[in-house]
């Protein structure tokens, strides 16, 4: 069975919790940065934390980044071939509230 997936219920009134939770993406060029965290950052303490941000293109797995509780919630990923036609999305892992999609 495959893990549920949250998603924000109001893209334009997201919820403290799903803007702690929800991973930001942000693009230059050939880099693509994904943050945990809107005006709220996600926290990464012993018993809270970002276990992975995985990046997808078009819907396809292109890496996974695990983090340590000592990390920020970001990751920073460099992927050559990009376009702008392509679609960016992400998803990050929370060790308490499950797996989270950007918007």
């Amino acid at each position: 069975m495959a893990p549920l997936i949250k998603k924000a219920i109001d893209k334009n009134n997201l919820t403290d919790s799903e803007r702690k939770h929800i991973p930001f993406i942000t693009r230059i060029e050939t880099e693509v940065t994904v943050f945990c965290g809107d005006g709220i950052t996600h926290p990464m303490e012993d018993d809270h934390w970002i276990i992975f941000i995985e990046l997808f293109k078009n819907g396809e797995s292109v890496e996974k980044i695990t983090l340590k509780k000592t990390d920020e919630p970001k990751a920073v990923f460099t992927l050559a071939d990009i376009s702008d036609t392509d679609t960016i999305t992400a998803h990050a892992f929370c060790n308490l509230h499950g797996i989270w999609e950007s918007l």
